[in-house]
């Protein structure tokens, strides 16, 4: 029996240990699966806390040219409200302000609204109509943005780009101030913030230029959506922050708490290593496709680089789908496999994806079962590489979805890897910044976790 099977069997004939720890642990997936559901939520599901939007810019944000409530900052507040989003949105705008007048007190509406967590910011328009040169209007933007970002505040820039050049008699000149800034600063870009208003005149004031009520409506609604979406990164970004700052006490719980120890993975027992051709697929979602990673850094690059180094003629083949479920997986596996001649070894890596998505346990079972099965069927050597359920699925959605993994793997005589990401899952040094996926040295420290198990079946009988 190989040292693969004894630790598939330590596993599966001692559970107390590892699926204790699982579930002590399982507290971290708390971050995926806040995370997972918040991207599936609804907006008003979102919605927790107020939010202060600051309407920074010229006279298209002002709130005197219209009767109370007309105005795009007035308007935009009620649209998110009845989105079910508390908001309130503060006028900043400046009737007849160039970008040379905005660069001057920029400062002062800052620090007059230090508790603001998002900027609707807009300039340029009366830097076009009173022919100030490009290049200062990109200068004094460019010095705003910066000023804005550097203090960390999320950035909505409301540009005015022009479809084309001459479309409704304007020039195109400024475009590329606005496409270079939002290209140079981590700010979200409306490109043309008068779309579907200008030259509309039931939708303008009788200067043909300024929204009228129904104008900023129109407006209102369509940015809407995306302050919508913003607020929807930030509200899942403060729920993550909250979360991590529990993580250090959890783990000391979780040390506290198991009292024995986890099975270590098998050493490379090869009394000298084969230099024979060797072909392993691994197949999966992001964690495999390397989301976030240089190529030549993924899990499956760096697992190859590092058996390479007992045998240089290892191939590590990458089928790995961003945002794959199991379903997917299972759906696809046959014309995979079928690309691919001769395998030693295919490590099957799905499960992450459906449990943030809250997709049922049976119908991940089915596809984990189909996948293995289909592999069993044509005698290539399998790995089955698990996940954890996060806790807010409820224990008995945890235990069923836990226990995929060893059940399978047990039913078609396949290894197991009980966790992939056990020792990097709520490690912030070893992830990402959107604490889910593992950075360089996260996939380094799983390769060299995995690595002997998986040098051990490519080379076993």
């Amino acid at each position: 029996m190989s040292k693969s099977k004894l630790l598939y069997n330590t596993v599966s004939n001692t559970p107390t240990a590892i699926f204790k720890i699982i579930a002590l642990k399982r507290t971290i997936f708390t971050i995926l699966a806040v995370i997972g559901s918040l991207y599936a939520a609804s907006a008003p599901s979102l919605a927790q806390e107020t939010k202060k939007i600051l309407a920074f810019g010229d006279s298209l944000f002002t709130t005197e040219r219209l009767e109370d409530g007309d105005s795009f900052p007035e308007q935009l507040e009620s649209k998110l409200i009845e989105y079910g989003q508390p908001v309130e949105v503060i006028a900043a705008g400046f009737d007849g302000y160039t970008s040379q007048d905005a660069v001057e007190i920029v400062d002062n509406v800052l620090n007059e609204n230090p508790d603001i967590d998002m900027v609707i910011f807009i300039f340029g328009g009366n830097d076009y109509f009173q022919q100030i040169p490009t290049d200062i209007t990109r200068r004094n933007m460019d010095q705003m943005l910066a000023e804005i970002t550097g203090r960390g505040i999320p950035t909505l820039m409301a540009g005015l780009i022009i479809p084309y050049n001459g479309y409704l008699g304007f020039s195109d000149r400024l475009n590329s101030v606005y496409t270079d800034l939002s290209a140079k600063y981590p700010v979200t870009l409306d490109p043309f913030f008068l779309e579907g208003v200008a030259g509309v005149r039931e939708l303008n004031q009788a200067d043909g230029i300024h929204p009228n009520k129904f104008g900023n409506q129109v407006i209102a609604t369509r940015v809407s959506g995306i302050v919508s979406e913003m607020l929807g990164e930030m509200y899942k970004f403060d729920r993550v922050q909250a979360l991590l700052t529990s993580i250090d006490s959890t783990l000391e719980n979780v040390e506290e708490e198991v009292d024995e120890p986890l099975p270590q993975t098998t050493a490379i027992t090869t009394s000298a290593a084969t230099t024979s051709e060797k072909h392993i697929l691994i197949v999966g979602d992001s964690l495999v496709a390397g989301l976030g990673l240089a190529p030549e850094l993924s899990f499956p690059s760096q697992l190859e680089a590092k058996l390479q180094e007992l045998n240089p003629n290892i191939t590590v083949h990458n089928a790995g789908v961003s945002g794959d479920t199991s379903t997917g997986g299972a759906s696809r596996l046959e014309w995979v496999l079928a690309s691919h001649e001769e395998l030693d070894l295919v490590v099957v890596l799905f499960g992450g994806n459906d449990a943030l998505r809250g997709i049922h346990h049976e119908l991940t079972r089915r596809s984990m079962d189909k996948m293995v099965e289909l592999l069993k069927t044509k005698n290539i050597k399998t790995l089955v590489a698990g996940m954890v359920a996060p806790p807010n699925m409820g224990q008995v959605y945890g235990d069923n979805f836990n226990s995929i993994y060893p059940d399978v793997a047990k039913k078609y005589d396949a290894a197991l890897y009980p966790f992939f990401l056990d020792g990097v899952a709520g490690v912030l040094e070893l992830n990402q910044n959107d604490r889910i996926h593992p950075n360089q040295e996260g996939v380094a420290y799983i390769v060299e976790r995995i690595y002997p198990m998986i040098y051990d079946l490519v080379n076993s009988d």
